[in-house]
């Protein structure tokens, strides 16, 4: 019995100190966010592809201290921390650059994980309830996610066998999983810290293991008391407030901080009994000199060095190992109460996320709409596909618009194409046209001034504008995706990305710069063109882009553009061409041949008509694409991203400045930035 005694007495001494250890070390790793680093890190793994790690000492560091890259503010899981849900959660204050806390919480729910995901998916998609919406924007892409993470949601989407709540399911439990392996990696990254404040404290306050088991082993009214408080501490005290699951920082906080004062309380009641401690000469006595007296008993050769590197290694086992075994050594003792048998079955089912419906709710009763949603997957896979999009009549009764390829055989469709169109509500008209897909090119005769040329493909357009680039904190150039990407896919090749300027002064095309980052999808068609410094000319003849307005349903058949293209005007060869248009559709959808193995099918077009609806001739050309589109007003409304021709009329496609805005995460020109651009 003395000797379990003994063992008890000890195992109390380890649990105290380490819980002081513990406590210790979360206020620092609180202080540095280590725990929202490491959060961020897992919500990384989920939202973006895993990337090869980068060798060198700056990587390294990067790796140890879990920086944050800069780039990761413009990936998907960027745009998460982002998301109102979660931004709010982190502490007040904490938004300085120059602050060592990190900006991000510690700590998020899975309902608020659950929820962010979904308003992410729901920002960009088409459809008339919210699993209409997920499933649009998986199926398409809108979020643009690297292809291992698509993959992943389209594995869940598939899984969910069309289930809305089985689908959230998935999400929450791969968030859970995560969570779990974040536990273990938060310990391997504290495991030294804990090491390193229990030596430092074994030394100050003279927990030597050796010293400890001789007292005990010696001094039988010590034993005793050291026993009686074992087993009261074994009833009272545990170690929850080092649980920072679903806990607000305030809350837990106000824990460690009550955790942190018990403590030191119940380590003072242990030196009363063990009489431990350093004992001086005089109190009075000055830190050096009792740090000089401390280290001149603890040489490197003597017993008491070895006993507290003992009790620091023993400490580093974190207080959860040595509350656990001081509970089993009571209930030995039989004075204690017995362990906890019950185990807790973390098992997630499709009822722990909490759901407010099953997704299906319509947001809209709009008859031609609910349509649209039912079959668009059905139209879209038919040959020769190009378009379907709801329109209005005179008398707001909306419609469908088809468009087929010609050569397509409309009045022979199916019925199962053509009927039901609606499942519940009435019937909704059909009109089919025959049209064209658009397509990426550009004038055979060469580029003409002010155009920029992709230098390994040749594709050549017209610049947008000039954008501030929050990715290089710098101004560049904006245009279409297509004119400066590398090849047919939307990939950057750093060898490959340079861009040239075909500047009126110089007969032959000027290096400017290079592509860095575009975005080539459903929802977006944009680039950008990070410029060189010190160029050998001006482009100030390209317009600064600093008064977005977004186009929406009040423009249409109202509002007249501008598209400001390259091309001069034919009976002034000094003057640029003045082409005038109307926006006749708002949120347009229209396929586009990309090359002759796919289409790039685009959402969210607004559409540019002949303001006298005479649109028997095209308005613009291969060449045009990248122009920007300008209200009557000088608002800035869209790059223009080709012409289409539908039942023998032409018409020409935009998409939204601010939705390339938002995407590429640009910024208009600010007054203090206008000075003569990359001068």
């Amino acid at each position: 019995m003395v000797v379990l005694d003994v063992f008890i007495g000890l195992v109390l001494v380890y649990f105290l100190y380490s819980l002081l250890v513990s406590i210790l070390a979360e206020l620092f790793s609180t202080w540095i966010g280590m725990r929202a680093r490491i959060l961020r890190q897992g919500i990384d793994n989920i939202l973006n592809d895993k990337k090869p790690k980068k060798e060198g000492f700056v990587a390294w560091i990067h790796d140890v201290f879990l920086i944050e890259h800069f780039s990761f503010r413009y990936t998907n899981a960027g745009k998460f921390y982002d998301e109102p849900t979660i931004k709010y959660l982190a502490k007040v204050g904490e938004n300085k650059r120059w602050s060592i806390r990190n900006t991000k919480p510690a700590y998020i729910e899975k309902n608020h994980f659950v929820s962010a995901i979904i308003n992410l998916f729901l920002f960009r998609s088409l459809g008339i309830n919210e699993w209409d919406k997920i499933k649009f924007a998986i199926d398409n892409n809108t979020l643009n996610l690297e292809p291992e993470t698509l993959k992943m949601f389209k594995g869940w989407l598939i899984q969910s066998n069309d289930s809305y709540e089985k689908f959230k399911a998935h999400i929450g439990n791969s968030y859970e999983e995560v969570n779990d392996r974040l536990v273990g990696w938060y310990k391997r990254k504290i495991g030294l810290l804990l090491f390193i404040i229990g030596l430092v404290l074994s030394f100050v306050m003279n927990v030597d293991t050796f010293e400890i088991v001789q007292i005990l082993s010696n001094n039988p009214d010590a034993r005793k008391e050291m026993v009686q408080l074992a087993i009261t501490t074994s009833k009272t005290v545990g170690i929850k407030a080092l649980d920072k699951s679903s806990t607000s920082d305030s809350l837990y906080n106000a824990k460690i901080d009550s955790a942190y004062q018990s403590t030191l309380s119940s380590i003072d009641n242990v030196s009363n009994i063990l009489g431990s401690g350093w004992t001086f000469e005089n109190e009075k006595t000055s830190v050096f000199k009792k740090a000089v007296y401390i280290f001149s008993h603890s040489l490197p050769w003597s017993k008491k060095f070895w006993g507290f590197i003992i009790t620091a290694f023993a400490l580093s086992m974190g207080s959860k190992f040595w509350f656990d075994l001081l509970k089993k050594l009571v209930s030995i003792r039989g004075t204690g109460e017995k362990p906890d048998e019950h185990v807790i079955n973390k098992t997630q089912t499709i009822s722990d996320v909490m759901v407010s419906d099953n997704g299906l709710n319509r947001n809209t009763s709009n008859p031609a709409v609910i349509a649209m949603s039912e079959n668009r997957r059905k139209w879209e896979k038919q040959p020769g596909f190009v378009a379907a999009n709801v329109r209005y009549e005179n008398n707001n009764d909306g419609f469908i618009q088809l468009i087929f390829e010609e050569g397509r055989d409309i009045e022979n469709m199916p019925l199962s194409v053509l009927n039901p169109v609606n499942k519940e509500d009435a019937p909704v008209k059909l009109v089919y046209k025959i049209g064209e897909k658009g397509s990426f090119g550009q004038d055979p005769k060469g580029p003409i001034n002010g155009a920029v040329i992709q230098s390994s493909t040749k594709n050549w357009g017209t610049p947008t504008g000039i954008v501030f680039d929050r990715r290089t904190n710098k101004q560049a150039i904006l245009t279409c995706a297509h004119v400066i990407r590398n090849d047919k896919t939307a990939f950057i090749d750093e060898s490959k990305s340079e861009i040239f300027y075909q500047h009126p002064s110089s007969a032959e095309p000027v290096l400017i710069g290079n592509s860095k980052n575009m975005v080539l999808s459903s929802f977006c068609d944009a680039g950008v063109i990070s410029v060189k410094n010190n160029l050998p000319i001006k482009l100030d003849t390209i317009p600064v882009l600093d008064n977005l307005r977004e186009v929406t349903s009040n423009d249409e058949f109202r509002t007249i553009v501008n598209i400001h293209t390259l091309r001069k005007d034919p009976n002034d060869s000094t003057k640029p061409l003045n082409l005038k248009g109307k926006i006749i559709s708002s949120r347009e959808s229209y396929s586009f041949d990309d090359h002759p193995s796919s289409d790039i099918r685009f959402y969210d077009l607004f559409m540019i008509g002949d303001p006298k609806d005479d649109n028997t001739k095209a308005m613009t050309f291969p060449g045009d694409s990248g122009s920007l589109i300008t209200d009557e007003n000088n608002n800035q409304l869209g790059v223009l991203v080709g012409t289409v021709m539908i039942n023998g009329e032409h018409f020409s496609y935009g998409i939204k400045l601010k939705d390339v805005f938002e995407i590429l995460q640009l910024d208009p020109i600010k007054n203090e930035q206008k000075t003569i651009p990359f001068a």
